[in-house]
């Protein structure tokens, strides 16, 4: 399928299946940016052991990064359609098994299931629309699947909290296995891509994937946004709580500014990287504006910056972490040969969330123990850490201290980026056979077809 004849009715009816990929691809963000909402409401149901509550989002994201691993080779053995109707079916079992749960360490294994589920759901879908799509088609469905992606950062958090009021937590797990459930059994009765799956394929697939300049260049972006990007999206709201004595849902409508750009930005992101001459440079200059977007903001997260003055650093912020959303899917996954785009995919998404995982909790930590340097008072240190407007200045400063952290650690990967992405001027990159020259990093785009 490619670009000229995406008009025609019968190649419309072949979108059909990468629609019910991508509502399915959904349960993901919501998953993971939603599940926090539902905490206060388990715990008053299920007990409030704080090891089993915290399982509830810890066990859906180590089983997501892990399994992303095994996911990536099946996929390239089995078939990529295999792998992603089995994570569909693995994420209505996890869902509804969430939703059943009568305990903390029933409902952890639930989000077990489904965090696998939905990496497979993942790995299924973006290898699938990158070894069966080219040209003007494959860049429309990752432009598509960067919307789905910042659309469910966005507003999964508001979802799952609207979900809860209607129906209580249970609701969100029994939405998310209906809304996967009515996408697998779309994907079934839609036509999707044959596939030659690749029994014999290499062993050290993912070492050959790792060498591979071009897709480890790509790969890093997502790191770099968890660095520049996710630990101030999950600690800002606890920091407007405890340096300027904001509630919760306030906190929400004020980072507007920068959970809508992760929407609105994959859209415009092709039309920008024609501008700056390539995607490549397209994705390096958002990771700029993550490092540019942190430091804007450290001024303002004070005791008596007026709340205003936020707005220019997460608007920064949202652009360059929306920027490359599915854009650096479409790019890494895109420099490795069909046959092991499954295995590339497992690969970027295990660095992804891995990397979110590790920052998030190295953010956390490092602001619990410079508060607790500052004030030299357990108990208090742990109030003010979680939240609590006791002492503002203190958390302030060490919020400062470790985002500042984060934006040098943004501008290292930014540069090992820029390293692997350059071209070599002693020899000329291999290029795939399924890449076009709009894919080169550092080249000026062209028209597909």
């Amino acid at each position: 399928m490619t670009g000229q004849n995406f008009g025609r009715p019968a190649a419309r009816r072949e979108w059909g299946w990468i629609v019910a990929a991508l509502v399915a691809l959904l349960a993901t963000p919501v998953s993971i940016a939603g599940a926090a909402i539902t905490l206060p409401r388990i715990g008053a149901t299920l007990g409030t052991d704080p090891a089993g509550l915290q399982g509830v989002v810890d066990a859906f994201n180590f089983a997501f990064a892990t399994a992303t691993l095994a996911c990536g080779p099946l996929a390239d053995r089995l078939g990529r359609r295999r792998v992603l109707l089995g994570g569909m079916l693995l994420v209505v079992v996890g869902s509804l098994g969430g939703a059943a749960a009568v305990s903390l360490l029933t409902l952890d294994l639930a989000r077990l299931v489904a965090g696998a589920g939905c990496a497979a759901v993942f790995v299924g879908t973006t290898s699938l629309l990158s070894a069966s799509l080219d040209g003007a088609d494959r860049a429309r469905a990752f432009t598509a699947l960067g919307v789905v992606l910042g659309s469910g950062l966005a507003f999964g958090p508001a979802l799952c909290g609207l979900l809860v009021t209607i129906g209580g937590w249970r609701a969100v797990f029994v939405t998310i296995a209906v809304v996967t459930a009515a996408s697998g059994v779309a994907s079934m009765l839609l036509k999707t891509p044959d596939e030659v799956t690749s029994g014999g394929a290499r062993r050290d697939g993912l070492l050959v994937v790792l060498r591979n300049r071009r897709f480890l260049g790509f790969a890093l972006i997502p790191v770099a946004g968890a660095f520049g990007y996710v630990a101030l999206l999950t600690y800002l709201p606890v920091a407007l709580s405890a340096v300027k004595d904001i509630a919760a849902d306030q906190a929400g409508v004020i980072m507007l500014p920068m959970t809508v750009p992760t929407v609105l930005a994959p859209l415009v992101a092709p039309r920008l990287a024609k501008a700056l001459g390539g995607t490549a440079r397209l994705m390096l200059a958002a990771t700029a504006l993550l490092a540019a977007g942190t430091l804007l903001l450290l001024p303002a997260l004070t005791p008596t910056a007026p709340d205003g003055a936020l707005i220019p650093g997460m608007l920064l912020l949202g652009c360059g972490f929306g920027l490359p959303m599915g854009m650096v899917d479409r790019e890494a996954i895109g420099s490795v040969p069909d046959d092991q785009s499954g295995t590339a995919a497992g690969a970027m998404n295990f660095l992804r969330l891995g990397s979110e995982a590790v920052v998030i909790a190295g953010f956390g930590a490092g602001i619990a123990q410079a508060i607790a340097a500052d004030l030299h008072d357990t108990a208090l240190a742990a109030r003010v850490a979680a939240g609590g407007y006791l002492r503002p200045h203190a958390y302030a400063d060490a919020f400062a201290l470790l985002s500042a952290v984060m934006a040098l650690c943004t501008i290292a990967v930014l540069l090992i980026s820029v390293r692997l992405l350059r071209r070599r001027p002693t020899r000329r990159l291999q290029k795939p056979q399924n890449l076009s020259s709009s894919q080169e990093p550092f080249a000026a785009p062209r028209q597909p077809g």
